[in-house]
Formats: structure tokens, C-alpha cells, sequence
């Protein structure tokens, strides 16, 4: 009997280790240079190996579609298979299903709620402290851009690292939605749960400052506001809305937070360019911002892609050559950062290179999640919506939210 609880306790510890992997997927220890980290496939591979099965049949299959797929779009381009571009290919099609496959197992058994709590307050204090100037701990995630606008906490960059606070922000809502209020101890998690929401929130708006993520945040209000007004959402808004129009008023000269002034920061900039607009010059603004043009180019050639290719998979090497003929001086994308080898959208990976098949495969998960695991046509409609921009296939954080509205068996 002592035996089986500890074999229990040591395999929650493991859960709970891939847990944080997924949670924090550009922290590297210094052990690497790669842009995706390991760590979050490699123990959950392990995982599944140890459990000796794949509990849901359909994500096995869906998992070994993609993977034939991509094999045959290989050989199509390229008339060969290397092996480190077989490993990178399929790595990225296999974190997908395999997390996702993670996160049912886990939300069965109970609701890590906490721990999607604990690792924004680990995000949020040392962006606080990288506000400061300290930056003692980014030795911990490489390859860091943008050092001069938005800060970067564990991530690789302000846009990843909103990104990621964006996502740990739904996985936590998720969450104390299951939790039963009744309950003191459980109700004093559901306000610590929502209040870290409201705080990821502004760590997005205001210490990463990235255009794109609050771009994002715009539309899912919009959407969510539109599909779902309920008093619940109208009480999220709310609060989100007065405490952003208090913050805006209190930040209006320069402090500690913001040097120059909250009025001359990246997002705010924008939106007074965007106001000197009409709706018919609108699209001006993503030709006059070298960065939004890239971005915006990074989410739109994996849709051009599929066209030029006429539905055929495009495979896995051929992004930059299309993005470089794309992205031209005299184009309307033009931008340099446009020009990229790695597609930098969840859903474009699937459409451009996996061809009418990968959007044949999104239909298929997006099924599943309805079917399955206790999501609604709009809940699913706004998460496509959000893996458009910037969301990398790679990021465990994604599948982990898939699982994530299964009620555990144990309430939590």
C-alpha cells in the first residue's frame, strides 16, 4: 500500500514538473540556443511511454495524419528526409497532441489551477524586476530581441511574453470556473485567480507594451462582449475597463514605470495614429509601421501560401523562400521582418503547411473540442481567432488550454 502512494505522489510531481515546462516554453537554463525548447515534449513523450497508452483515439489519429503529411510534403520539395529536419517537423505536429492528450489526463484527476496561478505572479515579479533594471535572470531564456521597448520577463521577447501571459490568463479563467465558490478555501482561490487575471492584463498593456498582443485583446473583448453578454462578462469588462481608464489617468506624466510618459509609449502611439485616421485609411497604419507590417506580413503569407500552392501542402522549409518573394521593397509588405523561415501563427502552420488537409485537421479539432472536452462553437470560434497572430506551434501552452475545460473528478 506504501509502495502505490508513493508511485502516486512521484507521478503527479512529474505531472506537475511538465506542468511548468509548458508554462514557461523559452526557458532553456542556459543549456541551449534554440528558439523552442525541448523539455515540455521530451517529458511528456516519456509520460505517455510510461502510461503505454494514447487514451483518446481521434487525437492519435489526428497526430499521425499530421505526420504523414508533412513526411510526404518533405520528400514532395525536397526528394529526401534529413534527419534533423524530420525531428524538428514532427516535434512540432507532436507537442501539439501529445500536451493536448497531457491535459486531459491531468484535468481528469484534478484542477491545476494554482499552478497556472503561481507561474504568473513568477512571470509578473521578474518583469517588475527587469523594470528596475535587473536583469540578473535573463541568462535563463536566449535569443531575447527588443530589449529596448516592452520588457520580456522568461520569454524570448514583449511579444511572447504577452502572448504567454495571455494564455496562462485563460487557463487560469478556465480554471476557477470550475471551482465551487461554496467552498472558503476555494473562494478565496477563485479571487486570487481572477484578480492575477486583471493584473496579466495590464502586465500586458503596459510593461510589454506589444501592439500585437493588445491588437488581440481588442478583438477577443469585441468578440467575447458580442457572443457572450452575460453578467459575468459584463462584471470581467467592467472591471478591466474602469481599472485601465484609472491607470491611463494615473500614468499620464512620467514615473518609474514609464520614463518618458505613458503617452510615449509603442501602444499608445499607435492608437493616436490610428485615431488621425478614417476607416478608409485605416490599412495605413500597417504600411507606415515597419513592425506591424512585418507582423501583419507573418500572419497573412501562410493564407497567401495555400492559394499560390493551390491547397497542395507547402512542407515544412518552404516558408521563407515564398515569404522573401511576398515581402518586397515595392510591395505593400515590405517590411524585414516579414521575410522569415519560421511561421509565426498556430493556425498558419497547419494551413500553409500541411496545405487543405491541415484546414480539413483544424475542422476535425475543433469538432473534438466541442464534442469532447466541454467547449462551445464560440468559445472556439474566439480561441481560432487568437491563434492567428504570433502564437508558435511549438508553444505547450496552447494544447494545455485544449484539456483545460474538463471537470476533474476530485473537486479542487
Amino acid at each position: 500500500m506504501q509502495l502505490k502512494v508513493n508511485y502516486s505522489s512521484i507521478k503527479k510531481f512529474f505531472e506537475i514538473i511538465i506542468i511548468y515546462f509548458c508554462l514557461f516554453p523559452y526557458v532553456s537554463f542556459g543549456l541551449n540556443r534554440m528558439d523552442s525548447q525541448p523539455w515540455a515534449l521530451i517529458l511528456v513523450s516519456v509520460y505517455i511511454l510510461f502510461n503505454l497508452k494514447f487514451e483518446k483515439r481521434n487525437i492519435f489519429i489526428l497526430w499521425l495524419v499530421s505526420i504523414f503529411v508533412i513526411i510526404c510534403s518533405i520528400l514532395y520539395v525536397q526528394n529526401d528526409v534529413h534527419l534533423r529536419e524530420f525531428i524538428r517537423a514532427v516535434s512540432n505536429y507532436s507537442i501539439v497532441f501529445f500536451i493536448w492528450l497531457f491535459s486531459i489526463i491531468i484535468n481528469r484527476k484534478y484542477n491545476p489551477v494554482k499552478h497556472y496561478i503561481i507561474s504568473s505572479w513568477i512571470y509578473i515579479s521578474y518583469a517588475i524586476i527587469q523594470l528596475s533594471g535587473l536583469r540578473f535572470l535573463d541568462w535563463m531564456s536566449p535569443n531575447r530581441t527588443s530589449l529596448d521597448r516592452g520588457v520580456t520577463s522568461f520569454a524570448a521577447e514583449p511579444t511572447f511574453f504577452a502572448i504567454i501571459l495571455f494564455f496562462i490568463s485563460w487557463l487560469i479563467f478556465n480554471g476557477i470556473s470550475k471551482i465551487n465558490c461554496n467552498n472558503t478555501n476555494k473562494f478565496s482561490t477563485y479571487r486570487i485567480g481572477f484578480s492575477t487575471i486583471v493584473i496579466n492584463l495590464f502586465m500586458i498593456i503596459f510593461v510589454a507594451k506589444s501592439a500585437t498582443v493588445i491588437l488581440l485583446l481588442l478583438v477577443v473583448g469585441i468578440s467575447t462582449f458580442i457572443l457572450f453578454i452575460s453578467k459575468k462578462t459584463l462584471y470581467f469588462l467592467s472591471v478591466f475597463v474602469l481599472s485601465a481608464s484609472l491607470f491611463l489617468y494615473l500614468n499620464l506624466k512620467p514615473n518609474f514605470l514609464f520614463k518618458d510618459g505613458l503617452e510615449q509609449t509603442r501602444p499608445i502611439k499607435i492608437a493616436k495614429l490610428m485615431s488621425e485616421l478614417d476607416l478608409q485609411t485605416l490599412h495605413r497604419i500597417i504600411y507606415n509601421d515597419e513592425s506591424i507590417n512585418g507582423r501583419v506580413a507573418q500572419v497573412a503569407i501562410p493564407y497567401i501560401g495555400i492559394i499560390k500552392n493551390y491547397g497542395v501542402p507547402g512542407g515544412y522549409f518552404t516558408f521563407e523562400k515564398i515569404s522573401n518573394k511576398i515581402v518586397q521593397p515595392d510591395n505593400f509588405f515590405y517590411s524585414r521582418f516579414g521575410r522569415t523561415h519560421k511561421i509565426q501563427s498556430f493556425i498558419g502552420v497547419f494551413v500553409y503547411e500541411l496545405g487543405a488537409l491541415g484546414v480539413i485537421l483544424l475542422s476535425f479539432m475543433a469538432f473534438s473540442l466541442k464534442r469532447e472536452f466541454n467547449w462551445k462553437w464560440r468559445e472556439i470560434f474566439i480561441l481560432f481567432i487568437s491563434l492567428i497572430p504570433s502564437v508558435p506551434l511549438g508553444m505547450g501552452l496552447v494544447p494545455l488550454l485544449f484539456g483545460s475545460k474538463i471537470i476533474s473528478k476530485h473537486s479542487n
